[in-house]
């Protein structure tokens, strides 16, 4: 079969991570060595990356944050009274696995970066 009407096939079955794990493989010089069921094992696991990762971005649209922020981004040598083993519990993501949720707030921190 033909490569690009595969390609095509597989957006219009809207299996884009999958498009481009096929494109990977396709470029890339070891998955030659697998076999079938690794091939499309690898396929399926970007699939699922993929979906995930829409759904992560949705989720991160709806919420309408006023600006991205993330946990590697804390500085943790300002005094800010954190207690380092709550820190560690929500860094570890246990809580994922635990169904629970958690919240972050505070004023948000300057980056040199952005003060330029």
């Amino acid at each position: 079969m033909l490569t690009q009407p595969l390609l095509q096939q597989l957006h219009e079955l809207r299996l884009r991570g999958m498009a481009a794990g096929l494109e990977q493989q396709l470029t890339g010089t070891t998955t030659g060595e697998l076999s079938f069921e690794e091939r499309l094992g690898l396929l399926i696991q970007q699939e699922l990356l993929e979906r995930q990762s829409c759904r992560l971005r949705q989720r991160l649209r709806w919420a309408r944050f006023p600006q991205p922020a993330a946990l590697e981004d804390l500085d943790l040598k300002a005094a800010r009274g954190l207690d380092r083993n709550a820190l560690h519990q929500v860094t570890n993501l246990t809580w994922i696995s635990e169904h629970l949720n958690v919240l972050l707030t505070g004023p948000l921190l300057s980056h040199p970066e952005v003060d330029r």
